[in-house]
């Protein structure tokens, strides 16, 4: 089925969750218990839908979530759809990259000082 993973495939909205100040698994190396590892707080952030490729995805964590950030080190987030399937019987899948083949994805954190 063609169209985005979005409104189009019955995925719902794309959402962050925050793991703890040490990661998700106690780590901040990624390790396949990450995946299952419970979040500090879930859907924290609502990302954007994109209808195509290279399209910026971005989404606001709100100030209720700020101590959730780890200011001395690393802070990991997970991404995942409201709905795990679509029931159509095929893989559900979306892919994010940093367009750069050598680098990660980037978050960019925009803030104003009060």
């Amino acid at each position: 089925m063609n169209g985005t993973p979005f409104g189009d495939l019955g995925l719902g909205t794309l959402y962050a969750d925050i793991g703890p100040l040490n990661g998700f698994s106690g780590s901040n190396t990624l390790q396949a218990i990450d995946f299952e590892a419970p979040a500090a707080a879930a859907n924290v952030i609502a990302l954007s839908e994109t209808n195509g490729n290279n399209q910026w995805s971005q989404g606001t964590l709100g100030a209720a979530n700020f101590t959730r950030i780890n200011r001395n080190g690393f802070t990991q987030f997970k991404i995942h759809f409201e709905f795990p399937d679509d029931d159509d019987n095929s893989r559900d899948r979306f892919l994010f990259s940093s367009g750069n083949s050598n680098s990660a994805p980037e978050l960019i954190i925009t803030y104003t000082v009060p």
